[in-house]
């Protein structure tokens, strides 16, 4: 993991982990909902924050649930089950978080307005919006002005995961169609996937621009791709 050039003229740097470190015959393996989830949400401090669930309440795979006195924030549920608690804190920067805690059962039922949404564009962005954990999606759907270009990190920031990299190069057949999605959902007219070298074949099957980067800690911070890039 560690690069340091032989006679010691430069640096010596941490490299990240690439999917080569993998054993050939490795394949994703699902790993069963836990029998308790936690889905959390922030929301700015003057923000109208009004649940709409309970204790007792039952809920589905897939399915809106609304914070919001606006009725505009939503939540999606990851699992099926009972919901156990709704709980409120205090976050950083004023943020207020709301936390429901949610006693799965031992297999989804899929909620039909999410189902629905799967099979075309125009009502999954309200569900991408509400992804509990989702790095921003609705600031990026409702950009104004629309985004010029969107960059895509398959660059696994954590120097021994290779989660990214793996999901690349097993799906890379898949990345044009889903990068076309998203294009559509953001209206980004430029689209750039920042890769390890050794993936840049796998990746320019997507039709997107292809930027090879060097794996070296800590070229694959998200801040450092945008200035760069």
């Amino acid at each position: 993991m560690i690069k340091k050039p032989f006679f010691s003229f430069g640096k010596p740097g941490l490299k990240y982990s690439g999917v080569d470190a993998l054993h050939q015959k490795e394949t994703p393996v699902d790993i069963p909902d836990p029998g308790r989830i936690l889905l959390q949400r922030a929301f700015p401090g003057t923000d109208s924050v009004v649940p709409d669930i309970r204790p007792g309440d039952r809920v589905r795979t897939g399915q809106r649930v609304r914070l919001s006195g606006s009725g505009e924030t939503f939540l999606v549920s990851s699992a099926t089950g009972t919901v156990s608690s709704v709980s409120e804190e205090a976050g950083f920067y004023g943020q207020t978080v709301i936390t429901i805690a949610i006693e799965t059962d031992d297999a989804d039922q899929w909620d039909k307005d999410f189902s629905a949404a799967l099979k075309g564009s125009d009502g999954a962005s309200g569900f991408l919006e509400s992804l509990p954990g989702c790095p921003g999606f609705g600031d990026i759907i409702r950009s104004d002005p629309p985004l010029d270009t969107l960059i895509i990190n398959a660059l696994d920031q954590d120097l021994l995961i290779v989660t990214q990299q793996f999901a690349l190069q097993a799906a890379a057949d898949r990345l044009a169609a889903g990068i076309e999605r998203l294009k559509r959902q953001t209206g980004a007219g430029r689209v750039i996937l920042a890769v390890s070298p050794d993936q840049e074949t796998a990746a320019r099957k997507s039709g997107a621009q292809v930027a090879p980067i060097d794996p070296v800690y800590p070229n694959a911070l998200p801040e450092l791709l945008v200035k760069r890039l």
